[in-house]
């Protein structure tokens, strides 16, 4: 048996001068077989990958390699990480930028 998944994450970023924001877009393969499990990251910037080291190093221990979506587990926490901090470092910046554009 064999199981492939895929999906594709968005994550807003204030940029460096806090006068605009952009976008980022990640991208996660996974290939999962009794033998092994391998996830490909794409698009993901160094933030990400030191906290899914971080993830990774907590969790490990629990992760379970005859569980199909064991790695799953680990991106997703590192994803919902991203996510929250994104939200609460550029609320108030996003909320000015959208509010002139409107207008």
């Amino acid at each position: 048996m064999v199981s492939d998944t895929w999906f594709r994450v968005l994550v807003k970023a204030i940029s460096h001068d806090t006068s605009s924001y952009v976008w980022h877009e990640m991208t996660f393969c996974s290939r999962w077989d009794p033998q092994r499990c391998i996830v490909l990251c794409i698009g993901v910037d160094l933030t990400f990958q030191h906290l899914l080291q971080q993830t990774l190093s907590r969790m490990w221990p629990k992760i379970s390699p005859s569980e199909p979506f064991s790695l799953h587990v680990p991106l997703v926490q590192t994803i919902l990480e991203l996510q929250d901090s994104s939200v609460w470092s550029i609320r108030d910046v996003v909320r000015t930028i959208e509010k002139v554009s409107v207008t």
